[in-house]
């Protein structure tokens, strides 16, 4: 709780909160404690005793509510809220209360919003809710709960005069209420006054109390502060169509409105994009700048009140005594003019001894050379006795030299001071002090007393009385005449006394005063300052604004006069300082007065509710056509079509019958396209158009100028309107442009494609199998195996299977699904230009089943494919006998491989691979005998033999891959 507070020497005044101590501290407010406060340079925050000197504390006050056991009201005066008026009040008790909350005070704690007690306390203004304004003749419904069943008692001041007293105040009398929410309504008198200070007096009770004042056992009161508002204004009727870009609204006035405004919107509801004037006096307001439409208008009236304005000030001496003076005083009638050079008083010494001196019988005193125009006007001296003893106040005076002797020239005899620790007081007197001459200001005591000494450092401005020269003793009682003033007394420590004085010379100059911290709460603008001041010849005085902290001005607030506006002073606390000059020290300003105006809410306008809407067509510019909408598909193969045509603004005059004078079909259009009917009001229209006679085409629709539609001022449109979007009519169905193969031929490959191009877009392509009105002929075995679709044609894909032939792909109209844009199937088969000319590979020549050669016997092994495309590439393969694995032989890639000299090693099987891009074909396969010798002859007819059965027997034989590049 306790900080370094930052004391000076000058008096200082501070606040320590005890209600926020209270949770720190642990203490209730039904608890008895103890307060120390420690105020030493350089004491603990603990509480306990320093060991070296300290700063005086010159006035404690403990300030505090009296525990309350009375809920009050807190209307502002001149209601009756506080106990010296009789307000309302309710004992404590368990209730019945208004709503959830209920606090207790020992007073009222009136406020100028009525929110005295919201701002001390919890906020226990919860039990009645207002459902609107309140409006002279009116009846607004309320909602009043209560925690259990009572009697309410409710007035409301509808004059506005700070009574609750007159006719029709008091809305409802003993009223029952049952618990919880309760709906009532308050009917407005007719002759309510408008504005802000309507306050009200809710009162519940287990019994009626009926008067809004004195008090009652239990049950609650609360206060509120309403508004009267003037009721809706009544907007005249406009036309239906306002020409140009202006439109004025007019309303009727109001009984005790000063002032109205309008809004404006293109929504009914007034949500969308509203525009609303500013409030003004007069019953009307113009609207310009307004875009082609419809508007609706409505108005509403208003009552200004001013916010309710605060003040502060000073013009007593307590009062400017809380602020902080330099060069400045406070005189006898409470003014503060610039200080005379002395005027105060001073401490010699301090409260906590450095050193302790204790002597019995004698006179102790501290030496001063005096200043021009000192008087001496008190002295104090600190003394602790422990046994009742005479004391005597004296002052001796001297000569020019501190050793000279000294004379007595005041002595108060004091009488018996009982025991204590205390300052010894002469009280006042008036003793001139001749300028430079040398005074010893002591005490002398009879018994034995002790004092303090401490070292001696005065403040400047001690200077208007004297300096301190030496401590003088002298061991007598009681005060002789004159003594002695050889004493060299060359201490530094002087004796604890205090001295008033004052200084017959000039005022000095200059000075100021510095108001305390002004801090509004709430602040919604400041309004003036004033002051109360003499200002002689010689002599100024300038106000300026301070900000909380610092010495510099607000800008633009310096040296203002009384009355001076502060409108555009920053919203926060602020300090007024007085600054004092004179160019005649026998003249001084003197401030008797000063303050501040505030307003803690702005002015304001109290609004009634809104009047009713009227509306009215802004029309600056003769009809045209907004947009024209297709109301039907297009493309379309329909007879008939429809058209939306929406004009800028409602059109009279359109033909609905033949001939249809205001439309007509776009140039261009099929033969026979042409109009066939209209219908339609204000700005929207359907015109229906006959597509023609089976020609496509593109159906437009124009609307002319020539016509004679016309808006609600007879204004026809400018120009004939064509800018419109049209139909595409289409009469022609789809048919087969072309086919075109999209792979090469021959081909041996698995899947080939085509893609079959239409002569418009079409849709419902039969992407999935059976792929109808698509299929494949001229090779057995081949089928459609997948339709991709694109914008205005279709992908073929076709398996060729496993046999050679000239594949064709056929389309077949009457099976497929497709359709174009406007439902028209294909018309017409069509089959591909060209064919695939599907060839596989095939075996021309293959080895025999068995070959007999002797070691060392030149061999060749025959085996020819033919088919296929891109060139076909052959490879022998080899498994010895007793293997079962077949391998490449190396450099065996010749349909004919020559054995240059058979080794034994060699015998075994042998066959050849064919292969191209697509496919791979195995021949039989043939066993090579290797014999020890043969006969040469023989060698030549085994060779020959088996040529010709290879060439005669051949079986075929073929593996293809399953796959495409």
């Amino acid at each position: 709780m306790t900080t370094d507070h930052g004391l000076t020497t000058e008096y200082t005044e501070f606040t320590v909160n005890l209600d926020a101590a209270a949770t720190a501290w642990g203490f209730s407010y039904t608890n008895t404690f103890l307060l120390r406060f420690s105020h030493y340079d350089n004491a603990p925050a603990d509480g306990t005793l320093p060991p070296y000197a300290g700063l005086g504390l010159d006035e404690v006050r403990v300030t505090g509510r009296v525990r309350g056991d009375y809920d009050f009201g807190d209307a502002p005066a001149p209601y009756p809220s506080t106990l010296a008026d009789d307000g309302a009040r309710h004992g404590r008790s368990a209730g019945p209360f208004l709503g959830a909350l209920c606090d207790y005070e020992g007073d009222a704690l009136p406020s100028w919003n009525a929110l005295g007690d919201d701002a001390e306390h919890a906020a226990d203004e919860d039990g009645v809710v207002l459902a609107g304004a309140l409006v002279p003749g009116d009846s607004v419904p309320v909602t009043v709960t209560a925690t259990a069943s009572c009697f309410l008692d409710v007035w409301v001041d509808f004059g506005q005069n700070g009574s609750w007293s007159d006719p029709g105040d008091q809305v409802f009398a003993a009223q029952p209420l049952n618990a919880g929410t309760n709906a009532l309504s308050i009917a407005v008198p007719a002759g309510a006054v408008l504005g802000a200070n309507a306050f009200a007096r809710f009162r519940v009770s287990s019994a009626p109390v009926g008067m809004p004042t004195g008090a009652a056992a239990d049950g609650e009161v609360e206060d509120y502060r309403f508004e009267i508002v003037p009721p809706a204004p009544v907007v005249s009727a406009e036309p239906s169509h306002t020409p140009g870009t202006e439109n004025t609204v007019f309303w009727s006035a109001v009984t005790g409105a000063d002032t109205y405004r309008a809004m404006l919107s293109p929504d009914p509801a007034f949500i969308g994009s509203p525009v609303t004037a500013d409030w003004a006096p007069l019953a009307e307001h113009t609207f310009a700048g307004l875009d082609e439409g419809l508007f609706y208008y409505r108005a509403q009236a208003g009552a200004s009140v001013p916010g309710h304005e605060e003040t502060w000030g000073q013009s007593t001496a307590a009062a400017f005594e809380q602020g902080t003076r330099t060069g400045t005083e406070v005189d006898a009638a409470g003014a503060v003019t610039l200080a005379h050079a002395s005027g105060r008083s001073f401490t010699v010494g301090g409260g906590v001894p450095f050193l302790r001196s204790t002597f019995t019988g004698a006179v102790r005193g501290n030496v001063f050379k005096a200043a021009a125009g000192a008087v001496l006007t008190r002295v104090e001296f600190l003394l602790e006795r422990a046994a009742p003893t005479a004391v005597q106040i004296i002052v001796y005076e001297g000569g020019a030299n501190a050793t000279d002797p000294y004379t007595l020239v005041l002595t108060r005899d004091l009488g018996t001071l009982p025991v204590g620790l205390d300052y010894a007081d002469s009280g006042p007197f008036n003793l001139p002090l001749t300028a430079n001459l040398h005074y010893l200001v002591g005490v002398a005591a009879q018994g034995t007393v002790k004092t303090n000494r401490n070292p001696v450092a005065l403040p400047p401005e001690t200077e208007a009385f004297g300096t301190w020269v030496k401590v003088y003793y002298a061991d007598t009682y009681p005060a002789p005449a004159a003594i002695p003033g050889t004493n060299p007394g060359t201490s530094l420590n002087g004796y604890c006394q205090r001295l008033a004085f004052r200084n017959t010379t000039d005022y000095a100059s200059p000075g100021t005063c510095v108001s305390p911290v002004v801090a509004p709460d709430p602040l919604a603008a400041w309004n003036t300052l004033e002051y109360s001041a003499m200002v002689p010849g010689a002599a100024s005085l300038t106000v300026d604004v301070l900000p909380a902290s610092g010495t510099t001005p607000f800008p633009g607030f310096t040296g203002l006069v009384s009355g001076a506006s502060l409108a555009g002073l920053p919203l926060e606390p602020v300090r007024l300082r007085a600054s004092f000059a004179t160019s005649n020290n026998t003249q001084t300003a003197a401030l008797h007065s000063w303050g501040l105006r505030w307003r803690t809410e702005a002015d304001r306008v109290v609004a009634g509710p809104w009047s009713g809407a009227v509306w009215s067509r802004q029309d600056q510019l003769p009809p045209a056509v907004a947009e024209v909408t297709l109301l039907d598909a297009s493309p379309t193969r329909s007879a008939t079509v429809s058209f939306g045509v929406r004009f800028t603004e409602p059109v009279e005059k359109v033909e609905g019958t033949a001939p249809f004078d205001d439309f007509a079909v776009s140039a261009g259009a099929p033969p026979g396209a042409a109009v066939t009917g209209v219908s339609g009001a204000d700005d929207l229209y359907m015109v229906t158009v006959s597509t023609g006679g089976g020609v496509s085409g593109t159906v437009g629709l124009r609307v002319l100028a020539s016509g004679g539609l016309h808006d609600a001022l007879g204004r026809e449109m400018a120009a004939d309107y064509d800018a419109g979007p049209g139909y595409d009519v289409d009469f022609t169905p789809p048919t087969v442009a072309e086919i075109t193969p999209l792979d090469g031929s021959p081909t041996n490959a698995p899947l080939v494609r085509w893609r079959v191009r239409f002569s418009e877009p079409m849709t419902d392509a039969p992407t999935e199998a059976p792929f109808a009105g698509f299929s494949v002929e001229g090779v057995t075995g081949a089928a459609v195996i997948a339709v991709v679709a694109e914008p205005d044609a279709c992908v073929v894909t076709a398996a060729t299977g496993p046999h050679d032939g000239d594949l064709l792909l056929r389309v077949l109209a009457a099976a497929s699904p497709l359709r174009d844009r406007v439902g028209w199937p294909l018309d017409g088969d069509a089959l591909s230009p060209g064919a695939y000319a599907v060839r596989h590979l095939d075996w021309a020549v293959q080895p025999p089943a068995t070959v007999q050669a002797r070691e060392g016997q030149a061999l060749t092994l025959h085996a020819q494919a033919t088919g296929g495309v891109g060139g076909t590439a052959h490879q022998w393969f080899f498994s010895p006998e007793g293997a079962k694995a077949f391998e490449e032989v190396p450099g065996a890639v010749f349909p004919a491989w020559l054995i240059g000299s058979v080794l034994s090693s060699q015998a075994g099987d042998y066959y050849c691979e064919a292969r191209d891009a697509w496919e791979t074909i195995q021949s039989t396969t043939t066993r090579l005998e290797v014999e020890d010798s043969l006969p040469a002859a023989s060698a030549a007819r085994l060779a020959l033999c088996a040529a010709a059965l290879a060439m005669a027997g051949a079986r075929k034989a073929r593996r293809g891959k399953a796959e495409r590049p």
